[in-house]
């Protein structure tokens, strides 16, 4: 059918087949949905009855529906692993079912003709069992031809209406019987028409009755006064002394024990006690009043429609008292409905429960009547109603009819969501560079919905500083928060233990907290360079090592921090000036003349540099240098000249100084060397008095100054790691000779036709060999008159030289110094000078007397 009512079921058959294998498909889920998919309907029960055949119930009663009207369905099959079908849209219309209580007032069959009728109108909706408010009303008289537009009508909200019929429209000028008939109609809803309402209009009487109080409704406990004024009307006087009669409802019902006072002039007063077993019913009645006198008219109230209200007191108690209830929580409100006139419990009340305002009752609330006025209410908080949880007024209306309804003072109540947080580490680790990511994932979901939820706020701290501004957030389309943090942001800076808390809430929600301990530390690049760069210092000097130290993730130099040097090894700490310049520049000296470098030689310098929460780090490899002690050498000649023999022995004395301690140096190697260092003296004798002092003898007897002439001596003094020295003293060595020259003939005196050898024998008096290859010089008196002669020379060291008398040199005769040199290079000379006579050769004759030839000795002869 095109058409629903609020109140049907409608049942929708779906058949899911396997086209391939021609068989229905059970197991299938189904979905349905209200207009859009935005909108799913779970609440739909549905069945398998497998083979592919399925059945849909739809409730139309269901708050998905609540506007009535028209709908589309959508409905969606589907199995793992199969297509999914979905129905083409599936329009319906859903008419709200409705009833309608017509009432009058007053409700009388005679009316006068200048009396107004008000007849109240109840619009209901049954299934909801609401009034529906903004209907129309069109009122029609005698029949639908002629419709009372001018009749006034007025909306009172909740499905009440009310319609003022005045009776001196000229719709009713004829007086007499007339029919009304009310139409009531809203879009959506089922329309209902009055059944006729039949009139009788009669002209007025001038009888008045006022009631006091004047009201609609009146309390169970009241009492009410009726005033009556019984005029006549040709006389325009008050009628005493009438009788005056009263029944409620009906004339079967007299009401005999209501009192009346007639106070004369036609007025009268009658007290109506509303307490009176009469009324027990309570709700509405009708009194009637009869006015007679004899020889009157008789006059006839008009019917007085009361409404009599039980007067009530209700209690109301939540169980449990508290001020915020979980999202999955129940609220049991318990209701204690009294009758205050009668102190007896009221049973079969209506609850009706109101969320926030009255424009949203909460018809799916469960409640129960326990009878004598006891009853319950039961809050399901998982209802969709506290969707949005937060603060919540409940308004709890109970009336009964023809009691009063009591309405619960505001009750408050405050909802938290109940939620599930996973706090996750990206990456999940304790230690961290500066440079390194870090991330917290977080899952915010709705634990009663069971959704996630991606409108939290998140709140970030790191140790006690706010973090959010510098955190970066993003929500995945995995459904989950990332929280990205940047070591490099300043609450990160000086590194080490964080405690990073991660707090995620949502209004109206419970807050999630987590807090995880981190350790950042900071990766460092360092530069180690020493000043001046070279291989070998001096025992004097002082190094100057720089070092830069930066924070390579802030690429920013890092100050403050520590510097330890060791030498050698880890175990051997030196301790010297550092200094920090500030933006990551250190220098450090190196003081050689510390007693941790006294060994002197090569040495390995380690340098540590660090600072809490940062890398550390050391010079490498390890800075290597070698460390020359600074020394002085005083070389001194004993005997102190530069010539000597070649039998002499030369001592040379040498003190070998540490110049910057001031000592000598014991222990050093001596190492003496003959014109180049490739003629190592080998054999030289030297010897070490301790305290630097060593002496070298040098005998000039070895065979390494057998060439005898000029030497270059080299002599190194060295230690290992001292600076090495050399002296190099030149020396002329000469051969020691022995010269020996023989005369032949040994005699003083020749003549000038003689001739005579000196034979001489020129001897190495050191080795004791002859000296071949010397030469020879002969000298007349005195050196600057030499003498050329025959020279021979034998080997050996013997040479011959004649002289021969005969030669010019001698012409003169007389007496000669013969000077005879013997010499060759780098041997001492040899000298040898003879004085001799040269006589020139004469003749004569001697005349002997007695012409002996042999004489004594001791004679004489002229």
């Amino acid at each position: 059918q095109a058409i629903y009512n609020s109140g049907d079921a409608l049942n929708i058959s779906v058949y899911y087949n396997d086209t391939i294998k021609n068989v229905g498909i059970s197991g299938a889920n189904l979905t349905i949905y209200v207009n859009s998919r935005s909108n799913p309907y779970y609440a739909a029960t549905w069945f398998d009855y497998g083979n592919g055949y399925y059945n849909i119930t739809i409730d139309l009663n269901n708050t998905l529906f609540s506007g009535y009207g028209q709908f589309n369905l959508i409905i969606d099959v589907n199995k793992t692993n199969y297509y999914n079908q979905t129905s083409s849209l599936i329009s319906i219309d859903i008419l709200g079912e409705t009833t309608t209580i017509f009432d009058k007032e007053p409700v009388q069959s005679v009316y006068d003709s200048g009396d107004a009728l008000n007849i109240s109108i109840y619009y209901n909706d049954t299934i909801r069992n609401v009034g529906i408010s903004g209907a129309n009303l069109t009122i029609y008289v005698n029949n639908r031809s002629n419709p009372y537009y001018t009749a006034t009508w007025f909306d009172y909200g909740n499905g009440y209406y009310n319609i003022t019929i005045d009776f001196t429209d000229t719709k009713f000028d004829d007086y007499g019987q007339f029919t009304l008939i009310i139409d009531v109609n809203k879009t959506n809803y089922q329309n209902q028409t009055s059944s006729p309402i039949s009139i009788d209009i009669r002209g007025e009487t001038t009888t008045t009755f006022v009631r006091n109080p004047v009201q609609a409704i009146y309390n169970s406990g009241d009492a009410l006064n009726i005033s009556v004024y019984y005029n006549d009307t040709i006389k325009n006087v008050g009628i005493s002394g009438a009788n005056l009669t009263i029944y409620v409802n009906s004339r079967s019902n007299p009401y005999y024990t209501a009192t009346w006072f007639d106070y004369g002039n036609g007025y009268y007063n009658i007290t109506i006690d509303l307490n009176n077993t009469l009324f027990s019913g309570y709700g509405q009645f009708n009194l009637i009043i009869d006015v007679n006198k004899t020889n009157y008219y008789n006059q006839t109230s008009s019917l007085i429609s009361i409404d009599i209200l039980g007067e009530t007191t209700t209690i109301f108690d939540k169980e449990p008292v508290q001020s915020v209830y979980d999202s999955g929580d129940a609220l049991n409100i318990s209701v204690y409905y009294n009758d205050t006139i009668k102190n007896v419990g009221i049973s079969g009340a209506n609850l009706t429960i109101y969320v926030n305002s009255r424009s949203n009752p909460y018809y799916t609330a469960t409640w129960f009547d326990y009878g004598n006025g006891y009853y319950n209410i039961t809050i399901d908080f998982t209802d969709t109603k506290f969707n949005d949880y937060g603060q919540f007024t409940l308004i709890i209306d109970v009336n009964k009819t023809n009691y009063y309804n009591q309405t619960s003072s505001l009750i408050s109540i405050d909802i938290r969501g109940e939620t599930v947080v996973t706090f996750t580490k990206v990456p999940d680790q304790t230690n961290f560079n500066s440079d390194d990511f870090f991330t917290v994932r977080i899952q915010h979901n709705d634990s009663v919905k069971g959704s996630s939820m991606s409108d939290g706020v998140i709140t970030v701290w790191v140790d006690n500083y706010d973090y959010t501004i510098n955190a970066s957030t993003s929500y995945n389309i995995a459904e989950y928060w990332e929280v990205d943090f940047d070591f490099t942001d300043w609450e990160f800076r000086g590194y080490g233990w964080f405690t990073i808390k991660v707090e995620i809430n949502k209004t109206h929600y419970y807050n999630d907290t987590t807090s995880f301990n981190i350790y950042v530390g900071g990766p460092t690049t360092a530069i180690f360079e020493t000043k001046p760069i070279q291989a070998i210092y001096d025992s004097g000097d002082t190094l100057n090592i720089s070092v830069y130290y930066e924070d390579s993730t802030l690429t920013t130099g890092i100050s403050g921090a520590n510097l330890a040097i060791f030498v050698n090894n880890r175990s051997n700490p030196y301790s010297t000036t550092i200094y920090d310049y500030g933006n990551g520049i250190y220098n450090i000296t190196i003081d050689f003349t510390d007693n941790i470098f006294s060994g002197y030689g090569p040495f390995d310098l380690i340098v540590d540099i660090n600072m809490t929460n940062y890398d550390n780090h050391t010079s490498s490899p390890f800075m290597s240098i070698v460390i020359m002690g600074e020394t002085t050498a005083t070389f001194d000649r004993n005997p102190n000249k530069t010539s000597f023999g070649s039998v002499e022995v030369l001592n040379i004395s040498v003190y070998y100084n540490d110049t910057i301690k001031d000592e000598g140096i014991s222990g050093a190697n001596l190492s003496i060397y003959v014109n180049s260092r490739s003629n190592p003296y080998a054999t030289a004798i030297w010897f070490d008095y301790g305290n630097g002092y060593y002496n070298i003898t040098i005998d000039f007897t070895d065979t390494i100054f057998s060439g005898y002439g000029s030497f270059d001596l080299i002599v190194d003094v060295n230690k290992t790691n001292y600076e090495n020295h050399t002296n190099n003293p030149s020396i002329d060595i000469r051969g020691e000779i022995a010269a020996t020259f023989v005369r032949n003939p040994d005699k003083t005196s020749f003549d000038s036709g003689e001739a005579f050898n000196i034979s001489v024998y020129y001897n190495d008096t050191a080795k004791n060999s002859g000296i071949s290859g010397a030469n020879l010089s002969i000298f007349i008196d005195n050196r600057s008159n030499q003498y050329s002669t025959t020279i021979f020379n034998y080997g050996n060291g013997n040479y011959s030289i004649k002289i021969d008398f005969t030669d010019a040199i001698f012409n003169g005769y007389g007496s000669f110094n013969i000077i005879v040199d013997v010499n060759k290079t780098n041997y001492y000379n040899g000298t040898q000078s003879y004085n001799i006579g040269v006589l020139g050769i004469t003749s004569f004759n001697l005349l002997r007397p007695e012409n002996y030839t042999s004489y004594l000795d001791g004679d004489t002869f002229n």
